[in-house]
C-alpha cells in the first residue's frame, strides 16, 4: 500500500513515536516553533520541540560528543534550582501503559527525575526518581513503565 505523509496525519495519528523530535534534531530553546509546511500549500502543522526547563542557558546542545545525530541536549545542573528538558502536547489514554527510554550520561552522584504529567492537579503526574548516576559509569539507560492516570 501507498500513503501520503499528509502533514500531520502521519506524525499525529499514524506514526507510533510519540514525540516529535527524539533525536534532538532542533536545538533545545524555549523560543516558539517556526511552522513549517507540509506536502502542499493546504498542509501546515507545528513540530513540537523540546524546550528547557529554567533558564536557556541551562541547556547547551553537546555537538562534541552527542549520544545521536549531531547533537544532544547538555544539561548545566545546579542543585538550587530545577533544570532540564520537557516537551509538551502529547496526546495521553486514561489508564493506557506507557514505556520510555532515557539514556543519561553524566557526572557521578547526580540524581535525576522524570515526570510524565497529564494535568494541573498534583495526582495528574508521575514522578520517577532515577538514583544517584554512578561514579563509574559514563552512560546509563534507564527505562519507566508508567500507566496513565488522566
Amino acid at each position: 500500500m501507498f500513503i501520503e505523509h499528509l502533514g500531520s496525519l502521519i506524525y499525529r495519528s499514524l506514526w507510533s513515536e510519540m514525540l516529535d523530535d527524539r533525536k534532538f534534531y532542533f536545538p533545545t530553546s524555549s523560543e516558539e516553533p517556526s511552522t513549517q509546511a507540509a506536502a502542499g500549500p493546504f498542509r501546515v502543522f507545528q513540530l513540537r520541540k523540546w524546550r528547557p526547563v529554567g533558564l536557556d542557558a541551562s541547556v547547551v546542545m553537546d555537538k562534541d560528543q552527542p549520544f545521536v545525530g549531531e547533537q544532544s541536549p547538555r544539561i548545566e545542573l545546579d542543585p538550587a534550582t530545577p533544570h532540564g528538558i520537557q516537551e509538551s502536547g502529547l496526546a495521553l489514554a486514561n489508564g493506557k501503559r506507557y514505556t520510555g527510554y532515557i539514556v543519561l550520561r553524566g557526572t557521578g552522584g547526580a540524581k535525576v527525575n522524570g515526570a510524565l504529567i497529564g494535568g494541573k492537579a498534583a495526582n495528574d503526574r508521575q514522578i520517577l526518581s532515577f538514583s544517584a548516576l554512578p561514579a563509574t559509569s559514563s552512560a546509563s539507560a534507564l527505562r519507566g513503565n508508567r500507566r496513565s492516570g488522566k
